[in-house]
């Protein structure tokens, strides 16, 4: 097992929940106020996705210098945990299976991808 920065995924995890929430809130705002048609919602929904997960692992390779992928790996779990964990607490019914799959897979593909390039770019 890999020695991990658990405060540098903390942070990664946090960076990555409040992008989300604002590039969301924008998303909505640009949705709202132009006539962009809603079948475009789930391209949206996974480019918020992909930069938040990316960015927060991206800050959390750099800031652990070393692991990144396992860095973002970890990042891009907590993430997808959380937001499953918020569907589960207000969203009553059913989930598709296969969309938590993507879910998931975006989350840990960004991650690692963010984590890694963000060891490179680390002090």
């Amino acid at each position: 097992m890999p020695n991990l920065n658990y405060p540098a995924i903390l942070k990664g995890t946090a960076i990555t929940i409040c992008l989300s929430l604002l590039l969301s809130a924008v998303a909505g705002l640009i949705y709202h106020l132009s006539p962009l048609s809603e079948q475009t919602l789930p391209w949206s929904t996974i480019l918020i996705i992909f930069i938040s997960v990316f960015s927060g692992a991206f800050l959390a390779g750099r800031e652990a210098s070393s692991n990144g992928l396992f860095h973002g790996l970890a990042v891009g779990l907590l993430l997808f945990l959380i937001s499953w964990l918020v569907v589960l607490l207000f969203l009553a019914g059913p989930l598709a299976n296969i969309i938590l799959l993507e879910k998931l897979l975006l989350c840990t593909a960004s991650g690692a991808l963010g984590g890694a390039v963000g060891v490179g770019f680390g002090s």
